[in-house]
């Protein structure tokens, strides 16, 4: 799958947990974005989402929805890394 800047983080590269905390530390490192990019909002943790796998079939029963995380693009990462550039 070729990466634009449309690309979901979570959505369309499955980006989450670790993988997606260790993003959010290079980034701060790199570019000086600490605490701009908070993983939690994009994509689930580690433990939460291996869980949750178990459960989707009983929650879709009961009638409860999938958590939905917020869009995070390639876009919005590139656009936060250009707003904190001197």
């Amino acid at each position: 799958m070729p990466i634009t800047l449309d690309t979901e983080l979570y959505g369309d590269l499955r980006l989450y947990g670790d993988d997606l905390w260790e993003l959010a530390l290079w980034l701060g490192r790199e570019f000086g974005v600490e605490g701009i990019f908070i993983p939690t909002k994009y994509g689930p943790s580690e433990w939460p989402f291996t869980a949750s796998l178990l459960f989707t079939s009983l929650k879709r029963l009961i009638g409860l929805r999938d958590t939905q995380y917020e869009s995070l693009t390639v876009r919005h990462v590139l656009s936060v890394i250009e707003a904190k550039r001197p």
